[in-house]
């Protein structure tokens, strides 16, 4: 983590020492200075946030990003018009009847840290009409370094991932995690919804016993 004290409102803030973003498997040119923090601290930087939705990067990122994205996706289905702007969405036929497969994108951080992301972190489903479903990249663009943009990693990417602050040694980890599962990829848990489910119909049952004798 890094510690950003331009001001008491920034200083409470979790900032990460980004370096860059892979997209199936290449390193995209993005300049350095897109991830870091401006002199001044007033912009710039990565921060890891659970109030913000979508992921965004800051323009210099998000225009790379949205090119290579686009070299995948473009060649198979026609660009849609959501209204919105920053968001790189696409019109996919009901009769598919299955998502267009995005390309692999994985974020990488100081110590070796690369956040490998799903299909399901890197486009989204933002309804259908009679034709269509349309899908979006699921990143938003932060603006430009220089209007006062800075990155943000949100809670729609940090799904399915344990994230561990580790406040004490300036930290933080990632584990992947199948949330709706109950189990980590790593490690395995207690079924606690089982377990309560077990509880409450073995307490039914004597309930019931007593009730009859």
């Amino acid at each position: 983590m890094i510690q950003n004290n331009a001001s008491k409102f920034l200083s409470q803030f979790y900032y990460m020492n980004m370096t860059g973003i892979s997209v199936d498997g290449r390193l995209l040119n993005i300049p350095s200075s897109a991830f870091e923090i401006t002199p001044g601290g007033e912009s710039g930087g990565t921060i890891i946030d659970s109030g913000t939705t979508l992921t965004s990067f800051v323009d210099e990122a998000f225009s790379v990003l949205a090119e290579a994205f686009s070299r995948t996706l473009d060649p198979l289905f026609k660009r849609a018009e959501t209204g919105t702007s920053g968001l790189l969405c696409y019109q996919v036929p009901l009769s598919q009847r299955r998502a267009p497969v995005p390309p692999s994108v994985t974020l990488h951080f100081d110590n070796n840290l690369n956040l490998n992301l799903s299909a399901a972190h890197v486009l989204r489903n933002y309804g259908r009409d009679t034709n269509y479903d349309y899908y979006c990249m699921a990143f938003n663009n932060a603006g430009s370094i220089d209007s006062g943009g800075r990155n943000f990693i949100g809670n729609f990417q940090q799904q399915d991932f344990l994230v561990e602050y580790d406040i004490g040694n300036s930290r933080i980890g990632f584990a992947p995690y199948i949330c709706n599962k109950g189990n980590s990829v790593d490690t395995t848990s207690f079924d606690i919804t089982r377990w309560l489910s077990f509880q409450r119909v073995f307490w039914i049952a004597a309930v019931l016993f007593i009730l009859i004798l």
